[in-house]
């Protein structure tokens, strides 16, 4: 069986899911941010990219899934060049998306002070901030630039779902993938084969000291309140949940 658990995103077996980010490496290069420039657009091996991805369906006789987080901020270009990919939005509660980056700090380098994960355009604003600043802003300017790139997107190439609504019924997201594929004219007749919901880790204690240091930090970038369900005071206005 397929085991969906992971490390900071490292996972054990060889059946398990890999996050591929060296095969993007390979046709794309980045510098210190992953927002690359037209030129490096320009030069890519497309046609090699192309290639590649249709050989690895072809060899399964199934669509292809990947994680494609680098290429954030080039939705449009790739779409344009994958003119039947399907773009899934995984949205999740800015709130526990900037603890998980700060708890992926902590893991991995054994402080919450160094960069963990992608830089956006606006890491020259962002490095010499607090590391929650730092992860506040990392958060809110990757989500910006996917929605804007979904945005010049057909809504029929786009799937947005909400974290926990995900973690909820994985089903869910199986047959909206299902009716896109239809859509192009490939029928998934495969039925679901994963587990029937995830455990979300959205949960956070009252007097956990982090909440008021993510939450103002957050503020300097929306103007939003994203105390957690559950933790903030009656008379403050919450925010929509991400």
């Amino acid at each position: 069986a397929v085991r969906f658990d992971s490390e900071l995103g490292k996972t054990e077996g060889m059946l398990a899911p890999n996050e591929f980010w060296y095969f993007w490496r390979q046709y794309f290069r980045f510098g210190e941010i992953q927002q690359l420039t037209p030129q490096a657009l320009a030069a890519a091996d497309v046609a090699g990219l192309r290639k590649e991805l249709t050989a690895l369906a072809n060899v399964f006789g199934k669509p292809l899934a990947l994680k494609a987080m680098n290429m954030n901020w080039h939705l449009p270009f790739l779409a344009e060049h994958l003119p039947r990919a399907i773009f899934v939005y995984i949205k999740r509660h800015p709130f526990f998306n900037i603890r998980s980056l700060l708890r992926a700090r902590q893991n991995f380098f054994g402080d919450i002070a160094s960069w963990y994960s992608f830089r956006p355009p606006e890491y020259s604003r962002l490095k010499d901030r607090d590391p929650y600043t730092q992860a506040a802003g990392q958060v809110y300017y990757t989500n910006q630039a996917i929605q804007k790139g979904l945005e010049q997107l057909a809504p029929l190439r786009c799937i947005e779902i909400d974290y926990e609504r995900f973690c909820r019924s994985p089903r869910e997201l199986w047959k909206l993938l299902a009716l896109r594929l239809e859509e192009q004219g490939f029928l998934l007749e495969t039925p679901y084969p994963g587990p029937e919901q995830f455990d979300s880790t959205n949960r956070v204690q009252p007097d956990a000291p982090e909440v008021e240091q993510i939450v103002s930090a957050w503020r300097q970038f929306s103007g939003e309140d994203i105390t957690p369900a559950g933790l903030a005071e009656p008379d403050i206005c919450m925010s929509r949940e991400h």
